[in-house]
């Protein structure tokens, strides 16, 4: 594992916040507790903005091989970016490392190839399965690399 020392709401084209104050959820032990997104009344993100996301900081750059997220939240669509350091709009960060195909809940493990950085961007696309206002949630995070 390199472990996650923090995390941080991402919503570059919004309002700037994203339930912050959750974020250390993400990787606090508890798969009780949760980071969550804003409600959207729209399950894809997209037609309001590029979407949203949770930085993950590493304790160390690495080489990554997996994230593994454990989510209630159901047929949720996301990508992730691998970067030395968290870029101020979506298009600085690069690349996705990883597009997986709309994740179940449960714990779902995300191959990152080799990509090397020290921040890990989970960036939500459509906020999944809900009715009403309805927010995608990161229960745990676990990064695996050397």
């Amino acid at each position: 594992p390199v472990a996650v020392t923090g995390a941080t709401a991402y919503d570059p084209d919004g309002d700037g916040r994203e339930h912050d104050d959750e974020a250390p959820l993400a990787f606090d032990g508890d798969p009780g507790t949760a980071w969550s997104t804003e409600g959207y009344s729209n399950r894809d993100i997209t037609l309001l903005k590029d979407g949203v996301g949770l930085i993950l900081t590493l304790e160390r750059a690495a080489e990554l091989d997996q994230l593994e997220i454990t989510s209630p939240t159901s047929n949720w669509r996301i990508q992730v970016f691998v970067a030395d350091e968290p870029a101020a709009d979506l298009p600085g960060w690069g690349d996705p490392a990883a597009s997986p195909e709309p994740l179940p809940a449960g714990t779902n493990t995300i191959d990152l190839g080799g990509a090397r950085g020290k921040v890990v961007l989970i960036w939500i696309l459509d906020r999944g399965d809900g009715d009403g206002r309805a927010a995608a949630e990161v229960a745990e995070v676990r990064v695996t690399g050397a």
